[in-house]
């Protein structure tokens, strides 16, 4: 009957401990990070295309020289860890692009929020700033 308890207790606490260790829980059972990260890559690719066709991206676009990326949530991480960013780099660029993922989870669906800043690498101004938001269910 003890050992019964302190297991007992055991799962309390660990139970405790994801609670207030910011773990991050969603009503999305059926989220799993490779399905996720297929559909994150699917749709950032397609977006990207479009606005290359319709000539919304700036020039410098094509003079990407570096990424760096930055996942601002565990979920997040998650999705990029998975995936590989659908941007060609330049090695004779003169921009750096700043990628910062988020998540955006509400109900049964959820979303990736992807803000770019293209920073010329040469002085450091930023030159460019959008956001997108991607459904991954």
């Amino acid at each position: 009957m003890e050992k019964l308890f302190g297991f007992l207790g055991v799962l309390f606490l660990a139970g405790i401990g994801l609670h207030f260790s910011g773990y991050e829980s969603t009503s999305l059972g059926s989220l799993s990070t490779s399905s996720s990260s297929a559909k994150l890559f699917k749709e950032w690719n397609r977006d990207l295309k479009q606005l290359k066709a319709k000539k919304q991206l700036p020039s410098g676009f094509n003079s990407i020289k570096e990424i760096r990326y930055t996942p601002m949530s565990k979920m997040s991480a998650q999705w990029i860890s998975g995936t590989r960013i659908p941007i060609a780099l330049n090695h004779e660029g003169k921009y750096r692009l700043s990628v910062e993922v988020d998540h955006w989870v509400e109900k049964q669906k959820a979303a990736a929020i992807i803000n770019y800043q293209l920073i010329d690498i040469e002085s450091g101004n930023t030159v460019w700033e959008f956001g997108r938001t991607y459904p991954i269910r």
